[in-house]
C-alpha cells in the first residue's frame, strides 16, 4: 500500500512524452529542490511541507498537496475524495482532516497541519478518486518525508533592563540587607551608657 507497483500509466510518464506532459504540472518558478512531485495514472501532486520543507518534530507542520491533471489543470479538494495517511515504517500514526487552501497560485487544493512526534523519516500517502462528475483517473501516491529535530529553545533570562542581570531560578537567595533604620546592639549599649553616665553625673551634683 505504501509502495503501489508500476503500471503503464505511470511508465507514460517516465518517457520524453511524460517529460513534457509533467512540466506542465510544475511551476517551474519554484525551487527544485523545494517540493517533492509524484505521479501516477493523469494525475500529479506536488508536496509542500511548512516551514521550508523541513518539518520538525512536536511542532506544527503545515502539509499542502497540489493536485493537478495531465495538461496541468488543478484539481481542487472539492472534487477529489481524498485521503491523506501518515506512517511511520508499517504504523499508520495519523488520518488527518483534510481542508482546502489557497498556496502558490493553487486554489482550493487539500491541506492539513498535523505534528510529527519525534525525529525520524515518515510516509505521506495521498488517495483520492473523482467526485461530482470530475474527470480523472483514482490515483495513490507516497511521499517521504525527513523529520528534523526541534528548534533549541533559549534559555529564559530575567533582569532589568538597565543590567541585563541573569537570574538563576536555582540559585539561593542572597541574605537580606540591614535596616538602616533599626539601631544596632551597639548603638543601643553605648546610648544606655551615655544615659547612665549623664545620671550619675546629675545625682553628684544635687548630693554636692
Amino acid at each position: 500500500m505504501l509502495h503501489p507497483s508500476p503500471n503503464p500509466a505511470v511508465s507514460r510518464w517516465t518517457g520524453l512524452g511524460g517529460s513534457l506532459a509533467l512540466s506542465a504540472l510544475i511551476d517551474l518558478n519554484q525551487p527544485a529542490q523545494a517540493h517533492q512531485v509524484q505521479t501516477g495514472g493523469s494525475v500529479g501532486a506536488t508536496l509542500h511541507l511548512e516551514p521550508n520543507d523541513t518539518p520538525r518534530a512536536q511542532e506544527d507542520t503545515l502539509i499542502w498537496l497540489a493536485l493537478t491533471q495531465r495538461g496541468g489543470r488543478v484539481i481542487p479538494l472539492e472534487d477529489c475524495d481524498c485521503t491523506l495517511r501518515i506512517y511511520q515504517g508499517n504504523t499508520l500514526l495519523a488520518q488527518p482532516y483534510l481542508q482546502p487552501i489557497t498556496a502558490e497560485g493553487y486554489q482550493d487544493i487539500p491541506s492539513a497541519t498535523v505534528v510529527f512526534p519525534a525525529v525520524g523519516t515518515y510516509t505521506l500517502v495521498i488517495e483520492g478518486r473523482p467526485v461530482n462528475a470530475a474527470e480523472f483517473e483514482p490515483f495513490e501516491l507516497d511521499y517521504t518525508v525527513t523529520v528534523a529535530a526541534a528548534a533549541p529553545v533559549s534559555p529564559q533570562t530575567t533582569g532589568t533592563p538597565e543590567t541585563g542581570a541573569i537570574i538563576d531560578p536555582e540559585a539561593p537567595a542572597p541574605p537580606p540587607r540591614p535596616d538602616a533604620t533599626v539601631p544596632s546592639a551597639l548603638t543601643v549599649a553605648l546610648g544606655v551608657a551615655a544615659v547612665s553616665g549623664l545620671m550619675i553625673w546629675v545625682l553628684a551634683k544635687l548630693r554636692g
